[in-house]
């Protein structure tokens, strides 16, 4: 997609935003959450609980799983336990339900 061209031009966040505005919208476009799917995942650590919920929402909530990027971001998620609030656990809870 286009935003791959412009890549070096998002902040981890953003794309994080992109995906969720995505989501929010319906919006299914397999190339920009296959983008997104392979650049996040080195940056998870840069992303606040709640942008993470977003994202795992977002992949979710239109039905995209992508295993290597669940695997990661469980993996990430886990390690960060007690940043996350309780809205954040159950939006990220609830995503991971919905694959």
């Amino acid at each position: 997609p286009k935003i791959y061209e412009r890549r070096t031009d998002f902040r981890p966040k953003d794309l994080a935003d992109i995906a969720h505005a995505f989501a929010k919208t319906h919006v299914v476009n397999h190339d920009l959450f296959y983008f997104v799917a392979h650049a996040l995942p080195p940056y998870f650590r840069d992303l606040t609980p709640p942008k993470l919920a977003n994202v795992c929402t977002a992949f979710a909530g239109l039905s995209l799983y992508e295993r290597s990027f669940f695997d990661a971001l469980t993996r990430h998620v886990q390690g960060r336990l007690r940043q996350f609030g309780a809205v954040e656990l159950k939006n990220f809870f609830v995503g991971l339900a919905q694959i």
